[in-house]
């Protein structure tokens, strides 16, 4: 609904003739906007609808409107938002859902601060790792053996039918979520083919940085489930691990016109 609103952001709901006033789209698009859990795209929708009410002395609107924006700014700290890591020397500050906490300096948190802050994009482990590009060596057995390049497959074929029957049915969100599936699993099949399509191997950089940065995303995300459980759920939830890693928060809403 979000989306086949969003062409008539900055016009108004009227009947007939302005026969009746049923305020402006933007008023609904944040409402939208809120429901979905994207607070900033809701403020937005709401200072533009204030200003549209405003311009034609529809005051029982504004002050709708501006009661709507107090609970999104209030609802500003709330799960929905993203966590926020900030580094401060041998400690960083842990923000999320109102609470903050204090942890020392771990590897981990440099590599959900870098995830967090490229949200969908998935990073190489060597990247973590080493801050390099991963270079490709060919010792020791396949990353990927023939029945897990099978499952694979078969995973793939059905995110594509997924993909396919979500959006015959208007079923966006879901679409989405497929796709950012499929695109992951690409990514792992990529980084498991070395040059010309030939098997990386388990002995080299890849998988030891694989292993090393999987153990201490997970012993972090282990440490702050400690002070804030709601985060580590959170990041339980959203952030992958393997050969490439990722933060894949909420879909995001299309850009406003």
């Amino acid at each position: 609904m979000y989306r086949r609103l969003l062409p008539l952001a900055g016009f108004h709901v009227v009947t007939g003739g302005c026969a009746s006033y049923s305020g402006s789209f933007d008023h609904y698009l944040g409402l939208l906007a809120g429901a979905l859990g994207r607070l900033d795209v809701a403020t937005g929708h709401f200072n533009d609808a204030i200003t549209m009410h405003q311009r034609i002395g529809a005051t029982a609107w504004t002050e709708l409107t501006r009661r709507h924006l107090a609970q999104i700014r209030e609802a500003g700290a709330g799960p929905d938002r993203p966590p926020v890591l900030r580094h401060l020397g041998d400690t960083w500050e842990v923000s999320y859902a109102g609470r903050h906490t204090h942890l020392p300096d771990l590897k981990g948190l440099r590599d959900l601060a870098t995830l967090i802050a490229n949200p969908g994009h998935p990073v190489h482990a060597v990247q973590l790792l080493t801050g390099a590009e991963p270079a490709p060596t060919a010792s020791g057995d396949p990353v990927l053996d023939e029945a897990a390049k099978a499952a694979f497959r078969r995973r793939l074929g059905q995110l594509d039918e997924d993909i396919d029957w979500s959006t015959e049915r208007g079923d966006s969100d879901r679409a989405e979520l497929a796709r950012a599936e499929r695109d992951a699993l690409l990514h792992e099949l990529k980084a498991a083919a070395g040059l010309h399509g030939r098997d990386r191997r388990l002995g080299d950089d890849t998988e030891r940085a694989r292993k090393t940065v999987s153990s201490r995303i997970r012993d972090t995300i282990g440490r702050i489930r400690r002070h804030q459980p709601e985060l580590a759920d959170h990041l339980q939830a959203t952030v992958s691990t393997g050969i490439w890693c990722c933060y894949q928060p909420a879909p995001r809403l299309p850009d406003k016109p």
